[in-house]
């Protein structure tokens, strides 16, 4: 047989200078790359931008002959060091007691936040091990992605717009589209250019999102009412959802590559562009924001995107008569700026002058008749006039133009509700609740809709004021649907999906919530089941000592051993 040639360690990978000066270049430029990354503001995240220094680290080490103690004592110790460094908290973070004004304080001043401060007492490893009983990782993200989880199993595909998609994205599930307003992750968004902002820092650029942009996700319709991105949305749909091997998407991905399709959004474009920034909080300290304003109006006195950015922070800061001044300024540069007059209106309706405001927001109109925004200011600024028809034709227009004018929505309900129009006012609440699923209000104001229409007590304290928690929200609007005299009002499906979705939204199961979902059984027909639920809302109820609601829950329990639905009696006029 032949014998293996065996090459020497250092003639297969070379002992040289050519080794050594190949191996000095690539540390070299791990060294200058992270200099690049301090340069810049740092890693914004949790180590996206080491992966490559990490990756030439490892090679090199990979290339050091490892079966001497000269080189492996030391590495062990380096790789020790680092870990006691990166896992124990800075004193910084564990000597701090608020962390949202430590992170408040750290941007102000050098425009970066420190990611550390803010997920090392909700998700570091270390804590969790202090805590072993509790639930890691501790986030509002991680509660409202398992709210949408639980409300996608019983509703279907649903759409949210929302600035994270990490810890909400993973816990929501693959049934939750989630609109990225940073564009992270969407082929329209991320084609649209950032809102202008002077107080930009390191981090994500904030995009505009299109009106009609969530009703055609949501729809699977091309909703837009700006015809441009009609069409551009129409390619970029054929590119990422379209046959594979399709003639016409590559037709469109070679069309898009070469720009041929940017002229459709040069309307959008300009819209954005004539934009203020709408977002200032936790950007900078007020009189450090007016200096750098200030300094940029000195050096650039005709620009009314600089007067437009320092009314929006000015309005911000509640400083409405300084706001009208450069709003004014800017309509003096830029006499067809929509969003000039329409920030012209809220101010001067925030020092009560509604016939100013009114005429400014006309005008924003007459110049952009597709700002919806506008239309339901002006809609507003009738309520308080007292001119409820002119103001639910102008709240009804910014709804038809956008569908997530929830504001709206949920003011031409309320309208509606006033003139005991109950199947209008029904409906504008039924689309705030698609439009914002996890908003306890719009639930909650439908229960007090159908309590009005029935001319209902106050079923478990069902009363119009300060919406409850969403379960609780929910719990009421399943027991009006399900227990309403009127049986127009009923809807025993309804009810039992809001019901089934209060109670996995509830840790706790009360003898309320129980009793609810008997209800809810029994309107749907499914009497074994309200059986079973009422005995354990009964045996709840007994167990905490509540007897006036035991003593309801078995009447009810008797009625759906009968196979009959319990229902609220008819109130006494």
């Amino acid at each position: 047989g032949t014998v293996p040639l065996r090459v020497p360690f250092d003639k297969k990978f070379g002992t040289g200078p050519r080794r050594r000066w190949g191996e000095l270049a690539v540390a070299l430029g791990i060294v200058l790359y992270l200099l690049y990354i301090v340069r810049i503001g740092g890693d914004f995240m949790s180590g996206r931008y080491l992966t490559a220094p990490l990756l030439a680290a490892v090679c090199l080490l990979g290339r050091l002959p490892w079966n001497t103690r000269k080189t492996w004592l030391p590495a062990a110790a380096v790789i020790a060091v680092l870990g006691l460094v990166f896992t124990r908290p800075l004193p910084i973070r564990s000597a701090c007691a608020d962390l949202d004004q430590l992170r408040a304080q750290m941007i102000s001043q050098r425009g970066v936040e420190d990611e550390g401060v803010f997920f090392y007492r909700p998700a570091a490893l270390l804590q969790a091990l202090k805590e072993p009983y509790t639930e890691f990782p501790r986030s509002e993200w991680v509660t409202e992605g398992k709210a949408l989880r639980v409300l996608s199993a019983s509703r279907g595909k649903m759409v949210c717009v929302r600035y994270s998609m990490g810890y909400l994205g993973y816990y929501a599930g693959p049934d939750v589209y989630i609109v990225d307003s940073f564009a992270l992750s969407d082929p329209l968004l991320a084609r649209l250019p950032p809102i202008p902002d002077p107080f930009w820092r390191i981090g994500h650029f904030r995009r505009w999102i299109p009106d009609g942009y969530v009703t055609t996700l949501r729809t699977g319709r091309n909703a837009f009412p700006d015809p441009g991105i009609a069409e551009y949305y129409d390619h970029l749909r054929l590119i990422t959802q379209g046959d594979l091997w399709d003639r016409r998407r590559w037709a469109a991905i070679w069309n898009m590559n070469l720009g041929r399709c940017e002229p459709l959004l040069r309307r959008a474009r300009r819209t954005i562009f004539s934009m203020p920034p709408i977002d200032f909080s936790c950007r900078v300290v007020p009189p450090t924001a007016m200096e750098r304003l200030d300094r940029l109006i000195a050096l650039h006195p005709d620009q009314p995107a600089v007067y437009l950015c320092r009314g929006a922070f000015e309005a911000d800061q509640q400083q409405p008569r300084r706001a009208i001044g450069d709003f004014t300024r800017v309509v003096a540069l830029q006499p067809d700026n929509a969003f000039a007059y329409y920030h012209l209106g809220t101010q001067y309706a925030q020092e009560h002058d509604l016939d100013r405001a009114i005429a400014d927001y006309r005008q924003a109109i007459a110049l952009a008749p597709q700002l919806a925004d506008a239309h339901r200011k002006l809609g507003d600024a009738y309520v308080r006039q007292g001119k409820l028809a002119e103001a639910v034709e102008e709240l009804n227009r910014a709804v038809d133009l956008d569908p997530e004018q929830i504001l709206a929505c949920a003011a031409s309900g309320s309208i509606y509700a006033e003139q005991h129009d109950w199947p209008r006012a029904l409906a504008a609440f039924q689309r705030f609740v698609v439009a914002l699923p996890l908003e306890p209000l719009g639930y909650h104001q439908m229960a007090c809709v159908l309590a009005a229409a029935g001319n209902l007590e106050a079923a478990y304290q069902l009363q119009i004021g300060s919406p409850p928690p969403l379960a609780e929200a929910l719990a009421k609007l399943a027991w009006v649907l399900a227990t309403h005299p009127d049986a127009k009002y009923r809807n025993g499906t309804q009810a039992l999906r809001y019901a089934q979705e209060a109670v996995a939204l509830q840790p706790t199961r009360t003898a309320r919530l129980l009793d609810v979902l008997a209800a809810c059984y029994a309107e749907a027909g499914r009497f074994p089941q309200a059986v079973a639920a009422a005995q354990n809302a009964l045996a709840t109820a007994t167990a905490q000592g509540d007897q006036r609601l035991a003593e309801g829950i078995r009447a009810r329990l008797r009625l759906y051993e009968a196979n009959i639905p319990y229902h609220l009696p008819l109130p006494r006029r």
